[in-house]
């Protein structure tokens, strides 16, 4: 988008009002919001997903979340494309999700299955074409797929998939944009000055840093000044695209 080498390396780029629509807006049909769906997102934690359906909003879509009577998770269009009643409100049966309005019945892809009211030989239903998107779970977490097909296969991160057991829930609500948390992830310098009075670790300045480009993204490396004379602290911090952050140090 016009950045060149040498300003890069200066410090003087700056990007411009243009490039930072591009890269904030992500409902669909921008540039930046069909990329990001063609990645899974984690929309919800498997073990708060019990019986009733539940209302998210993901990339400027609202959705509805629910477990059908299988226990397999789904996410389809949040609003009834009947007369826009709330799914949330709906009731999970065998075959999917129907609305509390007027019974229209959802399957798990958004297909409408049935439409009463209508007569028996109506058609209505096969012109509809609600949202759905496929769900799937991983590491007690449940993360929905909204790119064209085919899908990709979800990725089995090391701390998503590995054995053993993990018992830590960490959630929490943003109210910025995605770019906004994702610079926030991959920033070395915050760290010290934000979390170095619960995080010893990494409570100096750091006198090193470095960026590197990965396979799945990019890592911060730096070095930082000990707990202890002569002892350094080092750091790498993971950003695997195009938003989980991953990392850890180690004192030598």
């Amino acid at each position: 988008v016009g950045l060149k080498t040498g300003d890069r390396e200066a410090g003087m780029y700056h990007t411009t009002k243009e490039e930072n629509e591009i890269l904030t807006r992500v409902s669909a049909g921008t540039p930046m919001g069909e990329l990001l769906r063609r990645y899974w997102w984690p929309i919800g934690i498997s073990a708060h997903l019990q019986g009733r359906p539940t209302f998210i909003r993901v990339m400027g879509e609202d959705l509805v979340l629910y477990r059908d009577f299988t226990g397999q998770p789904a996410v389809i269009g949040a609003k009834c494309s009947h007369r826009r009643a709330n799914l949330c409100l709906g009731d999970v049966e065998k075959d999917g999700i129907r609305c509390r309005y007027h019974g229209w019945l959802y399957a798990n892809d958004g297909r409408v299955l049935q439409t009463p009211g209508e007569p028996p030989d109506s058609k209505l239903k096969d012109s509809v074409k609600h949202p759905g998107y496929p769900a799937q779970e991983l590491g007690g977490f449940v993360f929905v797929y909204m790119g064209p097909q085919p899908m990709p296969l979800l990725p089995r991160y090391h701390f998503l998939a590995a054995d053993g057991e993990r018992h830590s829930i960490v959630q929490g609500f943003g109210k910025c944009n995605w770019l906004q948390a994702v610079e926030n992830g991959i920033d070395p310098l915050h760290a010290g000055f934000l979390h170095g009075d619960i995080w010893d670790a990494v409570s100096s300045e750091p006198e090193t840093t470095w960026f590197e480009e990965t396979d799945l993204g990019i890592v911060y490396k730096v070095i930082r000044l000990g707990r202890k004379p002569g002892e350094y602290n080092y750091r790498e911090h993971h950003l695997f695209m195009p938003g989980i952050s991953s990392g850890g140090d180690a004192s030598v």
